[in-house]
């Protein structure tokens, strides 16, 4: 059990993830709320109009955004989120729904390649080919006996 001080009001309490108190935690929670029902019956207000309604400061909602808790309408999001790799329009998270998926595909590509190289024998070109402890201790002049553990002489 962790003990710590919440980075907002300083008070001590047990870390469960958050650097932030259950005390502080309710309060974000409550103005998530209020900022999430004005949404809903005004989806294009902006940030400044979410501040000015609310009463809620506008990196807090900043932050509901980029968490992905939240979605504005993309026009009203055009000055605010924007994508960390292209810098197009987003109306939630950190990284737009294109640069997402070419992501994806890269790392499914580079996990295809290194299984490939994995697989191959050192020296050979080929995908299949796999050198086994028999063939590296022939090559070492070492006599590899199944009956004996580390091969010995």
């Amino acid at each position: 059990m962790e003990v710590r001080n919440c980075r907002r009001c300083g008070e001590m309490f047990v870390y469960v993830g958050r650097d932030i108190c259950p005390h502080c935690r309710e309060e974000d929670e409550r103005d998530f709320d209020r900022v999430r029902e004005y949404l809903r019956q005004y989806p294009r207000a902006d940030i400044q109009e979410l501040h000015r309604e609310t009463g809620v400061e506008k990196e807090k909602i900043l932050g509901f955004l980029r968490e992905g808790r939240l979605e504005v309408d993309k026009d009203s999001a055009r000055s605010v989120l924007n994508c960390r790799i292209c810098g197009t329009p987003i109306s939630r998270g950190r990284i737009c729904m294109d640069c997402l998926q070419k992501f994806k595909q890269s790392q499914a590509g580079g996990a295809e390649r290194e299984l490939d190289y994995e697989n191959r024998r050192p020296g050979s070109s080929s995908k299949n080919s796999r050198m086994y402890i028999k063939d590296i201790w022939a090559k070492k002049g070492r006599n590899y006996d199944r009956r004996s553990k580390f091969g010995e002489e």
